[in-house]
């Protein structure tokens, strides 16, 4: 996920198949660290070095489905996790914070964006409700609509004036695995590098989550969020 300093790139897709090793090893790997509860950022460099080798080998076979197939459908529609992140903001959250993106509706409408913080004993989670379009170049552009934090317990509201518009980039897509590549400036401030977010798919929303969560932000209140 991005904003005004991430550039915005464009993704044909459809592109034929040449990483289905890489694809199933990356989806062990991420499932492995998932039920061992390992982050991105607690990896060494020769795990980190692997994952990415993994990532470049995908993307540059390219995309199984392009973005206007996957737009004329609903695989968008789910809970998505961030695995693994080369992007300067998710590399420096707090150990053991976990960033999800939950989209409701396929065609443009809900996206929530969730950081949690099980080990934070003040902050527990942030989530944002925001309103996503979608564009048949795979970019999804979403507005800040309402923000609550889950301080000691508390859901509290957060404004989200001054708050720039994001967006979410569709460079890899296959209904499991969600990639995007992107420049940012470098940490240096020296020219930019290449970033990349993996996402995996870990579970379903329905139109009872979605009044749920609506019901719970219109009270200033937030239900149990569930992976």
């Amino acid at each position: 996920m991005g904003s005004s300093s991430k550039e915005k790139k464009s993704n044909g897709g459809g592109a034929l198949d040449g990483a289905e090793f890489e694809r199933q090893e990356l989806k062990v790997i991420f499932r492995t660290m998932e039920e061992n509860d390992i982050h991105f950022q607690q990896l060494g460099p020769e795990q980190t070095d692997t994952i990415q080798a993994y990532v470049d080998k995908i993307l540059a076979a390219g995309s199984p489905m392009t973005p206007k197939a996957v737009v004329a459908g609903d695989g968008l529609v789910g809970k998505w996790r961030l695995e693994y992140s080369t992007e300067q903001k998710y590399k420096i959250l707090p150990p053991g914070s976990d960033v999800y993106t939950y989209v409701y509706d396929p065609k443009g409408g809900r996206l929530d964006t969730i950081l949690m913080f099980p080990r934070s004993p003040i902050v527990k989670s942030i989530q944002v409700i925001c309103d996503y379009t979608i564009s048949t170049n795979g970019v999804l552009d979403f507005v800040f609509k309402k923000t609550i934090v889950d301080i000691f317990g508390f859901s509290l509201p957060v404004p989200t004036f001054g708050t720039p518009n994001a967006f979410l980039e569709m460079q890899y897509f296959d209904g499991d695995l969600w990639m995007e590549q992107f420049d940012e400036p470098a940490p240096n401030g020296e020219g930019v590098k290449k970033s990349v977010n993996v996402y995996r798919k870990i579970g379903s929303l329905t139109e009872a989550d979605k009044a749920a969560t609506i019901k719970a932000y219109s009270k200033n209140t937030l239900p149990t969020l569930r992976r």
